[in-house]
């Protein structure tokens, strides 16, 4: 059987591919390692960690997550499962504390502790462009390894929405040209994957793009992404 890995945070934990979809990936089944509330840290470590437990998928889709969220493996056992063991994710306190059920897997002393870290690391980077340098390192890390694996993949921004013009000062801007050469990841400057499916409908005025959305505008991505294969030769 034809595996089709999905990995990412909620946006991609929400979708739930058709078999038209997975047909046309040259796939016969799916599977979804997805979490909410993680990191693109979190989506290589466990892509890694998911083919090494498994051997290689026939196709890996990843909708690329929030660049500040991030990870530390301080769990005191492997109360997450085989993929992801003792690793937490983490993003800002008030994130974790209103929206996610992940913080309550943490035991009280942890969680001041947390906390604590959480308000220095996201006190002492002061600027936004530090997370995507951080994400473009991670993001050609993971293609890297499916390149070496010869696994066939596709990745675009799901949330971001980057802004190329924000880097023009910044020394990595080189980096993030190596990510724009590779057709296997759908232009970041570009395309936003939530934003796609927020224009598929006409929205009420001030309606965030972020949000979770319904199987229709997941069936419109779905859409967008066959075609940017087969016009791409992505399975070729």
């Amino acid at each position: 059987m034809n595996t089709l890995l999905i990995n990412g945070c909620s946006f991609g934990h929400v979708w739930k591919p058709t078999a038209n979809f997975v047909k046309q990936v040259n796939c016969d089944k799916f599977e979804n390692i997805s979490r909410p509330g993680t990191s693109f840290q979190r989506t290589l470590r466990t892509t890694v960690e998911w083919v090494a437990q498994n051997g290689n998928p026939s196709m890996v889709v990843i909708p690329i997550t929030f660049a500040h969220r991030w990870e530390l493996p301080i769990c005191d056992d492997q109360k997450f499962g085989p993929i992801d063991g003792i690793w937490m994710p983490l993003q800002a306190n008030t994130a974790m504390e209103n929206t996610h059920a992940t913080w309550k897997f943490l035991l009280g002393s942890q969680e001041d502790k947390i906390k604590k870290i959480n308000d220095l690391y996201y006190g002492l980077i002061s600027n936004t462009v530090g997370y995507w340098d951080k994400l473009f390192t991670e993001i050609i890390s993971l293609c890297a390894f499916l390149e070496q694996r010869k696994i066939p993949y596709l990745m675009w921004d799901m949330c971001n929405d980057f802004d190329e013009d924000l880097l023009i000062d910044h020394s990595f801007v080189q980096k993030a040209q190596l990510i724009k050469q590779n057709m296997k990841v759908i232009n970041i400057f570009s395309f936003c994957g939530n934003k796609y499916m927020w224009r598929l409908k006409e929205r009420s005025i001030g309606e965030p793009f972020n949000q979770h959305w319904g199987s229709e505008e997941y069936r419109g991505l779905e859409s967008y992404i066959l075609q940017y294969v087969n016009d791409n030769q992505i399975l070729q």
